[in-house]
């Protein structure tokens, strides 16, 4: 929040306040041990599938691949995103199989 400079509005209270506790929510996962490592692993998965659905979308609505990744919730945000965002296919069966079998959201 210091960085932030002159009138501070609520979306950039929201957008640092989401930042820290996914911060935060890594460390704690880090750090912990089965099966609450798990179980907040459980917690994450709504957001996983959140971010999914909008890059979907976004590939659908052939919206910029760097604006759908920096859209997504922290907190569901995992690495196979990026390789989603960059494929530009209209054989959406395609798209769909490699989210269930390449993604956390499979296992």
């Amino acid at each position: 929040m210091r960085d932030l400079i002159g009138d501070i509005s609520v979306e950039q209270i929201k957008s640092q306040a989401t930042t820290k506790i996914a911060a935060e929510w890594t460390f704690f996962m880090t750090n912990s041990y089965e099966p609450l490592t798990s179980y907040l692993r459980l917690c994450q998965i709504p957001y996983m599938i959140d971010n999914v659905v909008n890059i979907i979308n976004g590939i659908k609505n052939k919206e910029d691949p760097k604006v759908l990744i920096e859209s997504c919730h922290p907190l569901g945000y995992i690495e196979e995103l990026k390789q989603l965002a960059q494929m530009d296919n209209t054989d959406y069966s395609l798209i769909y199989y490699t989210v269930i079998t390449d993604c956390p959201l499979s296992k």
